[in-house]
């Protein structure tokens, strides 16, 4: 699998959405079905898996399990998440704790959020010690009355906070490994953990991968 994010064609959000849910969805799967599933056309979707056929994936064989390793590779090449803010945080508390009161706080003023790498897939596939963790939500929050400064660059901060306006993104994952906080999609962890950059995250993306695609270990998405 490759690493980092080079450049390439950005998908749209709805061939994102389609590629989240087949990645997690390992049987033969009808045009109409997933039309449905993602509420859209037959049309678009038929487009949609078009694009994927040359890319060398078929639905029809997504029991394989390097069709599933292929859709995480082409996932992180092609997707990138619209934020319409980025902010740095630092906080000193250990690093759960960091992202438990900021899940805390955001739940308390009704934000919707979900919670990334590093701290979500710690949960799922554990591999190394969380130091920065990237949040999505709808709407930037001031974290300075849970104990955070902003931090001027990567390097000096514990948190990233993406203001986004995907509500789709912002769907929390339910998973049989229960976190303090709501978690996004599997696919974005992978995706993060290669934006944030590193071996040890390179790592750990190729173990979440390996997790979710041998062994299922997540259910369906919910929204909050």
């Amino acid at each position: 699998m490759q690493s980092g994010h080079a450049k390439s064609r950005r998908w749209g959000y709805l061939t994102s959405r389609a590629v989240r849910f087949l990645s997690m969805h390992p049987h033969p799967i009808t045009q109409v079905e997933l039309a449905t599933e993602l509420g859209t056309s037959q049309a678009r979707i038929s487009q949609i898996l078009k694009l994927l056929e040359a890319e060398g994936i078929w639905t029809s064989d997504l029991t394989q399990y390097d069709q599933r390793v292929l859709l995480v590779d082409l996932y992180v090449r092609h997707f990138r998440p619209t934020v319409s803010t980025e902010t740095l945080w630092y906080g000193l508390d250990a690093h759960h704790l960091q992202v438990e009161k900021v899940s805390h706080y955001l739940a308390a003023h009704g934000t919707r959020f979900v919670v990334s790498a590093d701290a979500a897939p710690d949960f799922l596939a554990p591999w190394r010690s969380p130091t920065l963790t990237v949040i999505y939500c709808e709407e930037a929050p001031d974290l300075t009355s849970v104990a955070c400064v902003q931090a001027m660059a990567r390097g000096e901060a514990t948190l990233i906070v993406r203001e986004t306006p995907d509500s789709h993104l912002l769907e929390s994952w339910e998973s049989r490994n229960e976190a303090p906080f709501p978690m996004v999609h599997p696919l974005q962890q992978i995706w993060d953990l290669h934006d944030l950059g590193g071996a040890d995250r390179i790592e750990a993306a190729e173990r979440l991968m390996r997790r979710i695609i041998m062994t299922g270990d997540a259910s369906q998405p919910s929204s909050r």
